[in-house]
């Protein structure tokens, strides 16, 4: 097992191409020589291709290899006895279309190799030159490969487009990765593709495997590596990971292997799928049924699956979001038990607020508001009295975007309300929510309870009631100013024991034991009595005393904490005993008719009253609190906002409210403080229920937003242009790319259709129409058309969708668009790219086979009239004949050759002028004498019209003279016996134009336009009339172009004659200006006379070639067949030129010439030199010189010419160029 990595850069393209098809490539022989065949395998495998090679030798073979096997090439005899070339590929292109396919043969004339490559053949070898074919077989297949490469390319486009509109569509989670699957296959069939996914279903997505490969692989949880194998741990360890051979790699249970093998799974590799989280959400494994490491296009097709596959988690995830979103805000909207409803503000033009609108109310809103079907309908429709602060309370709520919390009162529909209000939605779309409570009931319980209090206090005050209060842990008496009147004490407080010692002796044991049987916890803790008390004067009053005990615990546990009382004078007692249970028993009530939960707080933080809602909600009884510590038995309130406020309320004596969280409940809470006599009353209610809805629809707020800005953000992240309609044809939303492209705001196009857009009119109806037709069939369409924009003409491709809603309607079609202009660009540029580059390999072969002829022409009688002049059976005039015919021949061969060099040096662009003033007609006139013969030869007449009075031209007098030259030879190449050519040079104005006018076969006219491309002719074939490799004039219009001028040809048709003209800028002088040519004087008939030469050349006829024409010029020449000879002879003696050959073996000619270079003078080290050499290159050149030689001269060379350089380098001591 391996982690997987990409291909190492550094690797050669053919290691690479290796790697990107499979470990060994798959060649098919067919050859029916046995030594041919291993001879063609042993050059294979000298050249390091490491293949498997099968050899057929029959047409039957080569039929059922084709039918049974897969080759990467296909090497082919031209000839065999049941199968001929052609047919061989025929069968090979109709059976294996893709794999190249090479001839490698012995006989493959140029005529049969010509058209073998038009037939389809990659390219062909001959058996005696079997050197090519490694670098023929690496080039086939390095195309082959790019070729396929642009074809996965393309059809994981279309996979990948198709692969998207699915996940867009709306399809479900499984579908969507099925698909991907499939795609996978597709692209490659030798792989099967899986998905297994982490959720708690442990789903598997098998679609190309049997389903008990799909139930082998559920039953494994994926995160267990030991059962998973490389699905598990690319999910733990978050990349690829691979395995080679699944049988045998013992880190897997036997179960996982066991699985894989059973269902022809020997490797694999997996890739995790991770959320934008970064969470894994399952792993895609591609399957192999053999033993191997994925090639590059199966490392792409995982990338390829994976990206896909995380955009349909993505999309499943985000409406999974949405829906439970919905739902949840849904069954809070429903359930809470407070009124809610969402509103929009509703401005006139001033931006003043004027009504505002119910969008949707929730169930209770109506049982709160008395308000029927409010939906749809404004506030001042529902109320048309509504008092003003409702609206300007909202009004300044949604400008500002902070919310309110305010309690207030509708006099017009008499109710009160606790109101929370808060701005949704987009700031410009005016819309708030409402959660509200009618308080109506607590508000009228509040006044109620205000006024019983006033009541209750003007008794006591009426009836001049005193009041204590027993403390059990503290066995102190707090008594009340009226309560120390009627005691006649001046102190709060006082001891138990100091208030019995008050009471008169006779009423003590009464009085004791009612306070003991009210303080017993079997009793009720009720106390009431008469007794008398002594004041300090000794007067006796008779008072009517109550009391009640507070009990703690239950059971053996329950015991009195707190002992309340009051005390009135006797005389007064009825009438205020009545007046105060009145009172006490009307704020019960009220207490306990109220929906809030109340406490009754003493100025000592002590419970004096809880009504049953309290208890209800705290879980408290009341008699488990009344008496007790509120702090004590709440610690939760210490340090807490309740606290604060409550103190605040008890110190400052104002009311005050909050909303709080109480952790020790786990709840929120509402409560409403206010100051009492003797200490606070609490009310409280339970909001969590809804803060909750508040914090949900808020959260449901932001999620909504913020999935409609998540799609929004992909939906613009993505080139392509995404839109739906509804089911008129109006646009319902748009990306921001296609507004871009209408340059348009959403504004503007939302609510539009294709006319209102003002698409061009059959656009717009055919658009319109395709949307009813989605709507009508219920299946997507798929259409391209161009449209013109601001940003020009482009093609666009677009596909509609319909879009269902529950009940399977279309109730609206989805789109997406895409730019193909530079697809259909590409596919429109790669279509001319390959026809350029087969119409250059056609033009090069034509070229090839040219060459090869008239390479061979020549040869042919040079070897002729040589085997014959060998025999010595010629007579004197048939010798002469034969050697005339040898050397123009010879001179034929020598001008091919150099005329590839010329053109070799054009497109290297190494072509070098030597540039001077030059009088054209001079070049003319020498031109002239050079074709004056072939001219006479074909009778051909030749006319000179040559103005007087031409300005020279400053250029190279030699290719200016081989430009005419070739004009002149072409002329009479072409012109029939007894032609004629017209040579006319005129000057027109600043330009010296020279005519060239022929009345012979006139050009085509559809091969004019390229009669000055490289090795072009109008008649390509071996059977052509006309020799030639086509480059003359390539050359000419080269060179023409050198010197700033022009050239282009005419002609009226075939059988019309052609004009050639060039056009070349003259001199700009005031008076002609005379050149003299310096003429070194020599010896005319011994130029070289006395001089010692030595002569080095490895060919022995070269040799003595060289040798006898300089000894036929005068000179004494050594000649030596090596560098090491020639170092010998200088030790011996120093000569006055060498002239050498580069090429020679084991020391070449730079080597020879830079070790006499490095001997002294007076060994030699300063003799002039001459390079002579088939090197012919400006390069060849340039290297000679600077080895050390003063002169380059290249093979073959005239006798004269050898002559007049070595007497020149002699006399001149100078390089010649």
């Amino acid at each position: 097992m391996t982690e997987s990595a990409q291909p190492d850069p550094n690797f050669s393209f053919f290691e690479r191409l290796k790697g990107s098809l499979m470990a060994t490539f798959r060649f098919l022989l067919l050859e029916d020589k046995l030594q041919d065949a291993e001879t063609i395998q042993a050059t294979l495998t000298k050249g390091r291709i490491d293949y498997e090679l099968r050899q057929v030798n029959t047409r039957a073979g080569f039929v059922t290899a084709l039918e049974t096997d897969r080759f990467d090439l296909i090497l082919a005899a031209y000839s065999m006895p049941d199968l001929d070339g052609i047919a061989a590929l025929k069968i090979a292109c109709d059976r294996c279309p893709d794999a190249p396919f090479i001839f490698v043969s012995a006989s493959l004339g140029e005529e049969l190799a010509i058209e073998a490559l038009k037939q389809g053949a990659t390219d062909y070898v001959l058996k005696q030159r079997l050197e090519r074919l490694v670098p023929c077989v690496e080039r086939a297949l390095r195309e082959a490969h790019e070729r396929r490469d642009r074809q996965r390319a393309e059809r994981m486009l279309i996979e990948q487009k198709q692969l998207l509109e699915r996940i867009a569509s709306g399809q479900t989670l499984d579908n969507c990765l099925s698909a991907v699957c499939g795609a996978i296959a597709q692209l490659n069939p030798r792989v099967r593709a899986s998905f297994l996914l982490t959720d708690s279903q442990g789903r598997t997505i098998t679609p190309d495997f049997p389903p008990s490969f799909g139930q082998g692989l559920k039953d494994a949880p994926i995160n267990d590596l030991l059962c998973m194998g490389t699905c598990g741990e690319a999910v733990y360890r978050g990349h690829s990971v691979t395995c080679a051979d699944i049988a045998n790699d013992d880190r897997w249970s036997q179960d996982w292997r066991d699985l894989c093998v059973a269902h022809g799974v020997l490797a694999c590799h997996s890739t995790p799928v991770l959320g934008t989280n970064g969470q894994p959400l399952g792993a895609l494994m591609l399957a192999f049924d053999e033993t191997r490491l994925p090639t590059n296009w199966e490392y792409q097709l995982a990338a390829f699956g994976v990206q896909v596959a995380s955009l349909a988690f993505e999309r499943d995830r985000s409406s999974l979001a949405l829906r439970e979103s919905e739902e949840k805000y849904r069954t809070l909207f429903e359930s809470i038990d407070e009124g809610f409803c969402i509103c929009e503000l509703l401005l006139d033009e001033n931006g003043t607020p004027i009504d505002y609108r119910f969008l949707e109310v929730n169930p209770i809103f109506e049982a709160m508001t008395g308000l029927e079907q409010a939906t749809g309908k404004t506030a001042r429709e529902l109320v048309p009295n509504l008092e003003v602060e409702w609206l300007e309370t909202y009004g300044r709520m949604v400008l500002t975007g902070e919310s309110v919390r305010f309690e207030q009162q509708s006099i017009a529909i008499n109710r009160w309300f606790d109101v929370n209000a808060f701005c949704i939605g987009e700031p410009q779309s005016n819309q708030f929510a409402i959660l509200f409570t009618n308080i109506s009931d607590r508000k009228r319980a509040e006044q109620a309870l205000r006024e019983s209090e006033e009541r209750s206090q003007l008794a006591i005050q009426i009836a001049q009631l005193g009041t204590w209060r027993y403390v059990l842990a503290t066995n102190l008496v707090e008594l009340d100013e009226r309560m120390r009147e009627i005691w006649d004490e001046e102190d709060t407080v006082l001891p138990l024991s100091h208030v019995i010692e008050r009471i008169h002796p006779d009423d003590r044991a009464q009085v004791t034991s009612a306070i003991g049987a009210a303080l017993d916890p079997m009793s009720a803790g009720g106390y009431e009595i008469d007794y008398r008390i002594v004041w300090k004067d000794g007067t006796e009053r008779w008072i009517s005393a109550n009391g009640q005990a507070t009990f703690a615990g239950k059971g053996a546990l329950r015991q009195a904490v707190e002992f309340l009382g009051t005390a009135v004078d006797i005389t007064d007692r009825k009438q205020a005993e009545a007046v105060l249970q009145e009172s006490e028993e009307q704020s019960r009530n009220i207490l306990e008719s109220i929906m809030d939960a109340f406490f009754a707080i003493d100025e000592n933080w002590r419970f004096t009253y809880v009504n049953q809602t309290a208890e209800t909600l705290v879980n408290r009884t009341s008699d488990d609190l009344v008496g007790k510590v509120f702090w004590e038995e709440f610690p939760g309130m210490n340090d807490s906002a309740f606290e604060q406020m409550h103190r605040r309320v008890m110190r400052d004596r104002v009311a005050e409210s909050l909303i709080e969280f109480y952790s020790d409940h786990d709840r929120w809470y509402e409560v409403r403080s206010y100051p009492a006599v003797n200490g606070v009353t609490m009310y409280f209610r339970n909001v969590t229920d809804q803060i909750q809805a508040e914090v949900a629809l808020r959260q449901t707020s932001v999620e909504l937003e913020r999935q409609l800005q998540r799609f929004d953000a992909i939906a613009t992240s993505v080139p392509d242009f995404i839109y739906t309609f509804d089911r008129s044809g109006r646009f319902t939303y748009t990306n921001q790319q296609l507004l871009n492209l209408l340059q348009k705001t959403s504004a503007e196009v939302l609510g539009k259709n294709f006319f209102d857009l003002e698409y061009p009119t059959d656009l717009a109806t055919r658009l319109q129409n395709q949307i009813q037709q989605v709507i009508e069939t219920r299946q997507p369409l798929k259409d391209e058309t161009s449209f013109t924009s601001a940003f020009g003409n482009h093609v666009y491709e677009y596909v509609f969708v319909p879009l269902f809603d529950a009940n399977g309607v279309v109730e609206a079609v989805a789109g997406v668009s895409r730019d193909i202009t530079d697809l259909k660009r590409l596919l429109q540029q790669e279509q001319a790219a390959r026809e350029a580059a087969e119409r250059a390999n056609r033009i090069k072969d034509e070229f090839l086979a040219v060459l090869s002829h008239e390479l061979r022409s020549p040869l042919n009688p040079i070897l002729g009239w040589t085997r014959l002049l060998q025999n010595g059976k010629l007579d004197a005039a048939r010798q002469a004949e034969a050697l005339k015919t040898i050397e123009r021949n010879a001179k034929l061969q020598a001008q091919l050759v150099e005329d590839l060099l010329d053109i070799s040096r054009v497109m290297q662009g190494k072509l070098t002028l030597t540039a001077a003033p030059v009088s054209l007609a001079f070049v003319i006139s020498a031109a002239l004498e050079t074709v004056r013969l072939a001219a006479e030869a074909r009778n051909v007449g030749i006319t000179l019209d040559l103005s007087e009075e031409i300005a020279p031209v400053f250029g190279d007098a030699t290719r200016l003279q081989q430009i005419v030259w070739n004009l002149l030879t072409n002329a009479i190449k072409f012109s029939p016996n007894g032609g004629r050519v017209t040579v006319e040079l005129r000057q027109l104005d600043q330009l010296a134009q020279i005519r060239v006018i022929d009345t012979g076969k006139g050009i085509n006219s559809q091969f004019l336009p390229h009669v000055f491309e490289y090795f072009r002719q109008e008649d390509g074939s071996t059977t052509r009339k006309f020799g030639g490799l086509g480059l003359g004039l390539a050359i000419v219009r080269q060179i023409v172009e050198m010197h700033g001028g022009t050239v282009n040809a005419e002609s009226q048709g075939e059988n019309q004659g052609a004009i050639f003209t060039v056009q070349l800028p003259v001199i700009q002088q005031a008076s002609p200006t005379t050149f003299e040519l310096d003429q070194t004087s020599v010896n005319i008939e011994n130029p070289l006379s006395n001089l010692q030469i030595l002569v080095v050349d490895d060919d022995n006829d070269t040799r003595e070639f060289q040798a006898f024409v300089l000894e036929q010029g005068g000179a004494k020449v050594t000649a030596v067949a090596s560098g090491l000879e020639a170092l010998q002879v200088l030790d011996q003696f120093i000569p006055d030129v060498l002239v050498s050959d580069v090429g020679m073996a084991e020391m070449d000619g730079y080597m020879l010439i830079q070790q006499i270079r490095s001997r002294p003078l007076d060994k030699g080290g300063q003799i002039p030199a001459i390079a002579l050499t088939a090197y012919a290159t400006e390069v060849d050149q340039q290297r000679a010189i600077q080895a050390g030689f003063q002169a380059h001269m290249t093979k073959p060379v005239e006798p004269e010419a050898l002559v007049k350089a070595v007497s020149a380098l002699h006399i001149l001591k100078e390089p010649l160029h």
